[in-house]
């Protein structure tokens, strides 16, 4: 019962026909990235005020936290990588080793352009930030990050009238665990067992939620994603360590996972509309090994083949509530975690749209779109 290693937790369990979905949705909440245009049409002039530009676009919608980001991400990244390096010459792993959640995904191919990819994010109480990312020569992006990863909790939540605390937001370029970019192209994550990973000396290293950020921001497609990857060795909880899956879609060539063993990185390619991710091992395993050793991959891929038509977004919000988990307890590590879930997201790649539940919530829906949608202020 594996999940996202304190970088992500991600699920869903499709189940069509026997939800009632008369009750949910009856509020379609819109929210749009705030930031004066001018700060993105010109980074290098706002610059200096780039923080404060940043600060100032932050907003609370309902129970939703939100904030707009442009300029050079990759600058970010170079300077937490270097952070990150000499934490694990010293001490080996990352505060997240062992930290595993319970999490499943899936996307379909709904039409020749189009398809859905869901998933619940099931872990231990967090709020969530909604980020609209601007890079730089790159693709705008909406990424989520679980407030939890900033050191926030139900004991010491998020103030959103504490300046400081909106501050700490600004990490969210290098923090943002999964999202959807103008391409349609969607990065997701799902943990495995911890793995070393064979270091290639020709190769740069590159943090797992740091490949994500630039996927998003370089990726027109599943085939560009792959290849940044394959530029790169990459680890989680360890500088040799890789604890997780990739899960990579596109509305042209559908979806892939990118998953490491041996040392090495695999890409496992859909063989048809509809591909299913969970925490069991997709490389070289057949997808009757993955029935049997995991209930929520069999439970989706039986209602995946009965399918008969294009899931809506409405039809796949259903099955990500008809999954959602309430005080679940997993032993892990020998330790015992209580995971609910947290939010469920539905990504539309045909429309760059994407439909968030809070909380188990699923008659409030926030619409957040990607791309060009900016309100100057």
């Amino acid at each position: 019962m594996n999940g996202y290693r304190g970088l992500a937790a991600i699920g869903l369990l499709l189940f069509l026909g026997a939800c009632d979905s008369g009750s949910r949705y009856t509020e379609i909440i819109e929210v749009t990235p705030i930031l004066d245009k001018s700060a993105i049409a010109n980074p290098a002039r706002a610059s200096r005020d780039r923080n404060a530009t940043i600060l100032a676009s932050f907003q609370t919608v309902g129970d939703l936290q939100t904030m707009t980001y442009f300029g050079d991400f990759d600058q970010v990244i170079d300077f937490q990588h270097h952070q990150l390096m000499q934490k694990f010459s010293s001490s080996g792993t990352s505060d997240g080793a062992g930290n595993r959640r319970a999490c499943s995904m899936f996307a379909q191919r709904t039409g020749r352009d189009t398809g859905l990819v869901g998933r619940n994010f099931d872990n231990r109480e967090t709020e969530v930030l909604v980020g609209w990312f601007y890079p730089t020569g790159g693709y705008a992006s909406v990424a989520l990050l679980p407030l939890a990863d900033l050191g926030y909790t139900p004991d010491d939540p998020f103030d959103d009238t504490s300046e400081q605390n909106r501050k700490t937001l600004l990490y969210a370029p290098v923090m943002a665990i999964e999202g959807m970019n103008e391409k349609g192209v969607t990065v997701t994550l799902a943990s495995l067992d911890r793995r070393e990973v064979t270091q290639d000396p020709t190769r740069d290293s590159r943090f797992l939620i740091h490949l994500v950020r630039e996927i998003l921001d370089r990726a027109a497609s599943v085939n560009e994603a792959v290849s940044i990857a394959e530029k790169y060795n990459v680890f989680d909880n360890g500088a040799a360590v890789i604890s997780h899956h990739i899960f990579l879609t596109d509305p042209h060539a559908g979806s892939a996972v990118l998953e490491w063993r041996d040392g090495m990185m695999h890409l496992v390619k859909d063989t048809g509309d509809w591909q299913v991710v969970t925490n069991s091992a997709m490389f070289e395993t057949s997808q009757e090994e993955r029935r049997r050793e995991c209930g929520r991959y069999n439970s989706l891929a039986k209602t995946m083949d009965g399918l008969d038509g294009p899931l809506t977004w409405q039809q796949a919000m259903d099955a990500l509530a008809a999954a959602k988990q309430k005080n679940k307890t997993y032993v892990i590590d020998g330790q015992k975690l209580k995971v609910s879930t947290q939010w469920s997201a539905v990504f539309d790649s045909g429309s760059r749209e994407m439909y968030l539940a809070l909380g188990g919530n699923y008659q409030t829906i926030y619409r957040c779109a990607v791309g060009e949608a900016v309100v100057a202020r």
